[in-house]
């Protein structure tokens, strides 16, 4: 994992790469060519996980010379690649995946980025056509930022902030970006702007050519507007029974940890206390040699209660993975102070404004992993998604049931509300209901009794999202699963991850959007992931011999949470009402009037504040530290 930089023309490169220095701390390498649309440079900020030599630096060429590769993440399945190019006669000089991936863009071109069992953020440049490939890995875990609007300069990077720093963009918040954010807490959205007006995404699992040989270059919009080639689309669920998803998930998993686990450096895992991660836990107690050295864990665990007295303490359910494995154990214990104290330094971290304090225990994660001296960890990102693991999911779940006149759905249906349970009645009812109604015919009746648009928001022009429907030929949850992991959840989180860990030069590998398990979990039909009572049941049924039992059959899930609604009474109110009038003065031209003047009742009565609080202002903060202007 690293921090790279392409650019055509740039007004300053050098300072755009160096702002990704905390992403590369291992070395800085340069590549730069004369072409028919102007000065091409590629720069590369290195974090060596694979061969550390420096054979391995980047920018990498070919021999001849016709190729040159910058790229950030890691390929999992490099050994199995470089086997088959051999076989081709390619002859290697170095022993990890940059060298491989080089090679097997010059033996398939574009076609081996569907080969790929891994991250990447990759930019290839070929002398002789002089055109600059891009391409972005299938979920999106290695992040790729584009800027440029004048038809002569363009510049691809790891993060916002460098193009704000190389291209000399000018520092203009997105809108509609911001609308959706403080609305509704939306980040990451789906149409790949950021809250830069002038900073657009990369999509994933495409790629896409610049040629230079005709003096000109595209417009960033052009890039991020889905104008790519598709290289990997989600398969369509099928038929299986429960005992062949079980066999095929195993398998699956084994694969994707034990490649996962290779790494020149050492290797750590994220531990919640939750399914995801003892899952990865526990295969990777499984695989791993039993004289080897301790494997280090790492959890953030709150000793503390939520308002309803209900226990955030995720640490009986640690210790319970943890027992009589070969691990070393390190705790982080971030509390109010901790995050109030940190919450701008998170802020310039993660580049853009976040909707609560739940990342922030991420941060402090990865800050102890480093200072444990672990460069990689696994994590268990994406599992909710493609697993069902929200408790919402369910109800779309069922509403498949209910459309097919499955028997067994009033028996699933008190299942799932069984106690304990994420679900009420009521919850479950009301999101069967979301599931099978129409979001449109749902919009216009109550926009017909007036309750449509929401009144009382922060924002003058509520964003309001695209109806959801079943695509042609989905079930309902299927369509819901493809939604959340491509464009409505897993991006966002992905960014939270990806800025955290890379904070502290810290690489994540995320077993569950591995190839063999992200294509398996599309395939397996919805009635597996939901069933019996429980969300994610699946998984639960493929590794409950992994797992201790009071974590394969919990039904209440936390993970990674944080006190908020407490520490909004507390130190992190202070710094939301710290903020909050600059915020709402910076916005003004957007912001509801009526909500201006409760927030202002509500702050003069001392009372604490809420979460569109706590995101407006977060926004605010973030305009000040990077100097944004509302455009």
């Amino acid at each position: 994992m690293c921090g790279i930089w392409a650019s055509i023309n740039a007004p300053d490169a050098v300072a755009g790469l160096h702002a990704a220095a905390h992403r590369g701390p291992d070395g800085e390498g340069w590549a730069r060519f004369d072409t028919p649309a102007g000065r091409l440079e590629l720069g590369h900020r290195r974090l060596a996980i694979y061969d550390p030599s420096d054979e391995s630096a980047q920018p990498m060429q070919t021999a001849e010379g016709r190729y040159t590769l910058i790229f950030n993440g890691a390929l999992y399945n490099y050994r199995e690649l470089r086997d088959a190019l051999k076989a081709n006669g390619h002859v290697f000089r170095t022993t990890g995946d940059t060298e491989v991936f080089l090679a097997a863009f010059a033996e398939w071109g574009t076609d081996c980025f569907a080969k790929i069992d891994g991250m990447f953020a990759a930019v290839f440049y070929d002398a002789q056509r002089q055109v600059l490939t891009i391409a972005r890995d299938r979920f999106g875990e290695k992040p790729l930022f584009v800027a440029g609007s004048d038809g002569k300069s363009l510049a691809f990077a790891s993060e916002a902030g460098q193009l704000m720093a190389g291209m000399k963009v000018p520092a203009r918040t997105d809108t509609f970006t911001l609308d959706a954010f403080i609305g509704s807490g939306q980040v990451d959205n789906r149409y790949n702007s950021t809250s830069w007006k002038d900073v657009s995404r990369c999509p994933a699992g495409l790629w896409y050519e610049v040629e230079l040989k005709n003096g000109a270059v595209p417009d960033h919009k052009a890039v991020s507007g889905h104008k790519g080639t598709t290289f990997w689309e989600p398969d369509a669920e099928s038929p299986m029974w429960e005992d062949g998803a079980v066999s095929k998930l195993r398998e699956a998993m084994d694969e994707a940890v034990s490649r996962q686990l290779v790494a020149d450096v050492p290797v750590g895992t994220c531990l919640s206390g939750g399914l995801d991660s003892s899952i990865i836990l526990g295969t990777v107690d499984r695989l791993r040699d039993a004289n080897s050295d301790p494997f280090i864990c790492v959890s953030a665990i709150f000793d503390e209660a939520n308002d309803g007295g209900q226990s955030l303490s995720e640490r009986p359910f640690v210790e319970a993975a943890i027992k009589g494995k070969n691990v070393e154990l390190v705790e982080v214990h971030p509390g109010e102070e901790d995050v109030a104290a940190r919450l701008d330094d998170i802020l310039r971290t993660q580049g853009e404004p976040f909707p609560g304090t739940s990342i922030c225990a991420q941060y402090f994660v990865f800050e102890a992993a480093r200072k444990a001296g672990i460069k990689v960890m696994l994590d268990g990102q994406g599992a909710d998604e493609l697993f069902a693991g929200y408790a919402p999911m369910a109800g779309y779940a069922m509403a498949d049931r209910l459309a097919r006149l499955d028997p067994s759905f009033l028996k699933e249906f008190n299942a799932l509300i069984a106690e304990p349970s994420d679900l009420t009645t009521g919850r479950l009812g009301r999101g069967i209901w979301r599931a099978v109604v129409s979001e449109r015919f749902r919009r216009a009746m109550f926009r017909a009794i007036g309750r449509y648009p929401p009144k009382g928001g922060p924002v003058r022009e509520a964003f309001l999202p695209e109806p959801f429907s079943p695509a042609p030929g989905q079930y309902r949850l299927e369509t819901l699963i493809r939604n959340l992991v491509l464009r409505d959840s897993l991006p966002g989180l992905l960014r939270y991850e990806d800025r955290n860990a890379m904070a502290f030069a810290v690489e994540t590998r995320l077993p569950f959007l591995s190839q063999a398990i992200g294509d398996l979990a599309f395939r397996i039909p919805g009635e597996l992931k939901v069933k019996k009572g429980y969300t994610k049941y699946i998984l639960r049924k493929a590794f409950e011999d992994r797992l201790p039992p009071e974590i394969a059959w919990r039904r209440k899930k936390l993970g990674f949470v944080t006190p908020q609604q407490k520490w909004m009474r507390g130190k992190v109110g202070i710094w939301v009402d710290r903020h909050l009038e600059n915020a709402i003065e910076a916005f003004r031209p957007m912001l509801n009037d009526d909500w201006i003047v409760h927030e202002r009742v509500r702050k003069a009565a001392g009372a604490a504040p809420g979460e569109t609080a706590f995101r407006v202002a977060c926004a605010g903060r973030w305009a000040e530290l990077t100097g944004a202007v509302l455009d």
